[in-house]
């Protein structure tokens, strides 16, 4: 462990905003990984802090980007306070895990009854296509039966017949 993480542990909860925090520490904060942490800096989601990083090669964001990063996600308001320097704690993942599952899941039941509801509205689709090709089939052989020469006329009523021997069947 780096020198910088150790001393982000370490330092006391009532440490100021503009604290450094590990991309990794971040990520764990967020619920995301930690490439997504890097392309949130370069959106500027979240600000890159040069402040604390001595080598230049430090992978730390503001405490302060963070908690507001945190309160927009959440669309509450987040004690500063109440962020730990050491964001490995159990309690972080689960509660994240848990505010997850609270927004999913009403959305999972939405896609489950709107799949459900296109099932059924696929199987009326092809009830009513069936219907409109027996009427079509019908109207054709009524359309030879009274305009066409007698051989169409014969080979209409046979088929006629043998349509309604298949459908009594």
């Amino acid at each position: 462990m780096n020198t910088t993480t150790e001393s982000l542990q370490a330092a006391p909860e009532s440490a100021p905003l503009d604290d450094a925090v590990h991309f990794n520490q971040a990520a764990k904060a967020l619920g995301v990984s930690r490439k997504t942490v890097e392309r949130m800096v370069k959106r500027g989601a979240l600000e890159r802090d040069t402040a604390h990083d001595t080598t230049g090669q430090e992978a730390l964001v503001t405490k302060r980007s963070l908690v507001a990063e945190l309160e927009r996600r959440r669309g509450e308001p987040v004690d500063p306070s109440r962020l730990s320097h050491d964001l490995s704690r159990p309690s972080a993942p689960q509660s994240l895990g848990s505010d997850f599952r609270s927004l999913v899941e009403p959305l999972m039941q939405q896609v489950v009854d709107a799949r459900a509801e296109a099932v059924e509205l696929q199987a009326q689709v092809r009830l009513l296509e069936e219907r409109a090709q027996s009427s079509r089939e019908r109207d054709e052989l009524l359309a030879t039966l009274l305009a066409g020469s007698w051989r169409e006329r014969r080979h209409a009523r046979r088929t006629a017949v043998t349509k309604l021997a298949q459908g009594r069947d």
